[in-house]
């Protein structure tokens, strides 16, 4: 423990160098760990109040809840996930543990708690071991449901199917509630009664009632010994849907029939002898309505039977019984034709085996409606009515492994099942729309409608001089589109994408135009509208509309406003920063936003919609104040094939015209957009930029365009003058830079020392070494083959390992390791799920027989990124002074001199 210890203390330490008049001092690795953020940000819905979790990358945060009119303000420690009620007269939070438990086990590690918070007052009850809550709509009352008893026994085994007690709170009486060993509740949304399931330990009591509010009784509504009721969903009309099942031996659980119960009656809708032979309906189920409550859908699934037979109980054994030691066997056979490879479908087999088919039951004829099917699996729905959008990828399901995602798609009738084909084999997302009339879909490069009335389809963009595929695609598939803004009401109107504008498609009059007026392409800005409101599915007819605007010369962000009704957009705001959408208050004008700079702290801003006088209500910019943050600019230079390219530059807080400073390069695809972004102050696998410029580094981040087959020579030929750039402006030490990149960057970087000198030294983080061997790996984390990423996507070489062989070679560093003067350092965890560990490996492998200086950091039982503290703290560490070392002339750690032996830990 030691080391770490000093070599935190080293970084602590150097806190102060060249202290400038107003002794601003360097960021240490501490102070990026006590930095406060603002997280999971609310407003209450007339706007009367907001709430933000305050968080630090280690240490415990707290949750501010604060009135947007006046100056009152409270807080909870630990609160997370704030809710208020409808009435802005309470909140809700969970509390968590303490960080340092956060690790533990869950045996060990102590249950979430949750805080009450009055808004009168500012009172605030705390309940402990809390599963969950929920206010009702009328606010007048809160459900609280606990955690099981923890079993702390030695020998202790989780009781399967028991509920626990739920608390029903009325929060203006001094009145609550008990209901013991409740599975599961639900609300119903006049606020009238709360429906439970009941799951006891010897399962007499087992059944479902409903808890009258208003009465303050309850009543049994099914109640039978050994069943098991789940799956509660109202209506607007105060009927509930539930599952019930029965307990069978070791508490597993028999086929469900579906119930339907009202205040008059209930009725049995579905049962597993009513459906298709061999299909039945599972406990584990999702019901849901209609939004006009006269359709129940519900899933159904296929009986699979079981391939291994449990032996007979007392038969005599016999040791050649070849039945017997075969069903022992543990293999999984690999056929050149299966759909799926098996890693594949291995780790799709968990979700499969949940996954059930949905199926409709329709109310007024009391018929069971099969929508989807084996051949046909998936159903998009929305809150129409009438018809839902069905998709299938099973006859693509090979394409996977070195193409893409493709699927057909077809409409479904909810009256009667009967399913029409919208389109095969794209690749894009389908939009379905909100009242059900058309299906929108994106192919070679246009837009199409499908009527459902009509059964027609109509291109809708290929007479609009515009581009609506990706202009900057520079991956070797056809390029997508740039999505979709919504739909207004009635589906009368689509909102469409291209690079900067926002086209208006009208249904009704087959007429397009640019809603934007052209404004975005004029001045490149990007224009995108933001949804105000997550649960609306479509804008009204004369609505006012918020738009964000990136500007692709400056990469900053603005707000905008448009009326859908006409053309043009009000600029909102006009600043060399990031302005980002937060919330806004569902029954006010009255929204939450953000700006940001990379020296500027997004902070919370509170306005109307007008944007007249907004208001700052948070202030944790104040924490840059006594620190040597530093500031961004932005650079341009041409590649190497002329193309022009745009780069961010973080400098020193004294930078000083004439000197020459250190410089870390760090770079992902395209980067420069982050010149006006404020970095996320974590430890983490990346560099933290303020942490390396408040050192005296310059950091530099910039874009690569790629050309198909050649992504390694690519980033040289964007980057490399991008470099002489700064060394001519007289601000790069020639004999000072460093070279970082991780993933996709940290195979740049490899590849790149390959091929040049220039560097002090490079980090790869998580690098592929050897295409050839890397186009037939298994991204673990799916199961997917890695051949898709080289033909068709980032890895960029646009064909297979045999008809372009050469390609494959030429980008490969390890095949050009002997080249590497550079000294490498290298970071891979060993259970990485997208980039094979042993890729690393093979870099290592090579430069070590060649004699080359290459150290290789493997952190054990991580995945890409490095998930547990120490690790991602120790590698910043390492990597802080490996840059130091080389790029500085920093003393030499033991580490990068002799290395650290094994020794059984």
């Amino acid at each position: 423990m030691k080391k770490y210890y000093l070599a935190l203390m080293m970084l602590v330490n150097c806190a102060f160098f060249n202290l400038s008049a107003q002794q601003k001092k360097a960021l240490t690795l501490e102070d990026v760990m006590k930095f406060k953020q603002i997280r999971e940000t609310v407003i209450s819905d007339n706007g009367s109040w907001l709430a933000y979790s305050i968080k630090l990358d280690r240490g415990n945060g707290e949750l501010i809840i604060q009135s947007s009119s006046s100056e009152r303000k409270y807080s909870v420690e630990r609160g997370i996930k704030p809710i208020f009620s409808l009435n802005e007269q309470w909140l809700s939070t969970v509390i968590e543990p303490d960080f340092i438990d956060l690790d533990k086990s869950e045996k060990d590690r102590p249950r979430n708690n949750l805080g009450i918070i009055n808004l009168k007052n500012g009172v605030t009850e705390t309940i402990v071991e809390v599963k969950s809550s929920e206010f009702t709509k009328n606010s007048g009352w809160i459900a609280v449901h606990f955690f099981e008893k923890k079993d702390t026994s030695k020998n202790a085994k989780p009781k399967k199917n028991i509920g626990s007690r739920l608390l029903v709170k009325n929060l203006t009486l001094n009145f609550s509630d008990t209901l013991d060993f409740v599975h599961s509740y639900s609300i119903d949304s006049l606020s009238n009664y709360i429906a439970y399931s009941v799951s006891d330990t010897n399962k007499n009591n087992n059944g479902l009632y409903f808890y009258d509010l208003k009465k303050k009784i309850f009543e049994v509504i099914d109640k039978e010994k050994n069943s098991f009721i789940d799956g509660l969903k109202w209506n607007k009309d105060q009927e509930l849907l539930y599952t019930k099942t029965f307990l069978i031996k070791d508490d597993k659980k028999d086929s469900a029939v579906v119930y339907l119960w009202s205040k008059e009656k209930s009725n049995k809708i579905a049962e597993s002898s009513q459906l298709i032979t061999d299909w039945y309906i599972p406990s584990e189920n999702t019901l849901n309505w209609t939004e006009d409550g006269t359709k129940i859908f519900f899933g159904i699934k296929p009986v699979i039977k079981n391939k291994k037979a449990e032996p007979e109980k007392n038969k005599k054994k016999n040791p050649y019984d070849f039945e017997e030691i075969l069903s022992k066997s543990e293999i999984d056979v690999w056929h050149w034709n299966d759909p799926l490879i098996k890693s594949n479908e291995i780790k799709e087999w968990k979700s499969k085996e949940k996954f059930s088919y949905t199926t409709l039951f329709d109310k007024k004829s009391k018929r069971i409606i099969y929508l989807t099917d084996l051949s046909i699996p998936n159903l998009i729905v929305n809150k129409n009515n009438n018809v839902g959008l069905l998709s299938s990828e099973i006859p693509y399901q090979k394409l996977k492994t070195w193409d893409g995602n493709y699927a057909d798609y077809y409409v479904t009738d909810y009256d009667n099942g009967e399913k029409n084909l919208v389109a095969r084999k794209l690749s894009d997302r389908v939009y379905l729309s909100p009242h059900g009339k058309y299906v929108l879909f994106f192919e070679r490069g246009d837009w199409y409608i499908y009527s459902i009335k009509s059964r027609s389809t109509k291109n809708i963009t290929e007479n609009v001089k515009a581009n609506f595929a990706d202009e900057d695609n520079d991956t070797p598939s056809e390029p997508n589109s740039y999505g979709i803004g919504g739909w207004t009401k009635e589906d009368e109107s689509i909102f469409i994408y291209d690079k900067y504008d926002i086209w208006k498609y009208n249904t009704e009059s087959d007429y397009i135009s640019c809603l934007t007026d052209h404004y975005g392409r004029q001045n490149k800005l990007t224009l995108r509208i933001q949804k105000l409101d997550k649960d609306k599915q479509f804008y009204d007819k004369q609505e006012q509309i918020l738009l964000t605007g990136f500007n692709h010369k400056t990469k900053s962000t603005n707000l905008f406003s448009a009326n859908i009704t006409k053309k043009g957009i009000n600029t909102l705001t006009n600043e060399n920063k990031k302005y980002s959408f937060t919330a806004k208050a569902a029954k006010s004008d009255k929204i939450i936003f953000t700006r940001e700079s990379y020296d500027e702290y997004p902070d919370l801003w509170f306005s109307t919609m007008k944007f007249e006088n907004p208001i700052k209500v948070t202030d944790l910019n104040s924490q840059l104040e006594k620190y040597a943050w530093g500031s961004s600019t932005l650079i341009e230079w041409n590649s190497i094939d002329g193309k022009k390219l745009d780069g961010a530059v973080i400098l020193p807080t004294d930078f000083a015209a004439g000197k020459k400073y250190p410089v870390l390069i760090y770079f992902y695809e395209i980067s420069s957009h982050r010149v006006h972004e404020f970095n996320e102050m974590v430890v983490n696998h990346r560099p933290n930029f303020p942490f390396y410029a408040s050192n005296e580094y310059i950091i530099f981040l910039p874009d690569v365009k790629y050309d198909v087959a050649r992504p390694g020579y690519s980033a040289i030929k964007c980057i490399m003058p991008g470099i002489q750039k700064l060394i001519d402006l007289g601000w790069a030490d020639p004999n000072g830079i460093a070279l970082h990149g991780h993933s996709w960057g940290g195979y740049q970087t490899a590849f790149m020392v390959t091929q040049t000198d220039l560097f002090a030294c490079a980090i790869a983080g998580a690098p592929v070494g050897n295409m050839t061997s890397a186009y037939s790996g298994i991204r673990w984390g799916t199961g997917l083959a890695r051949q898709f990423q080289y033909e068709k996507s980032q890895s960029r070489i646009g064909g297979t390992l045999w008809n372009k062989t050469i390609s494959y070679i030429e980008n490969s560093p390890v095949f050009f390791a002997d080249k590497i003067n550079t000294p490498l350092l290298l970071m891979h965890g060993d259970e990485d799920d997208a980039v094979p560990w042993y890729q690393s490996i093979e870099i290592y492998l090579a430069l070590r027989r060649l004699g080359k200086d290459c150290i290789f950091l493997q952190y054990r039982k991580e995945p890409h990124h490095p998930r547990k503290y120490a690790n991602k703290l120790d590698y910043s560490i390492k990597m802080k002074e490996y840059i130091d070392f080389y790029c500085k002339g920093a003393s030499q750690p033991e580490w990068i001199k002799n290395g650290i032996p094994y020794n059984g830990n």
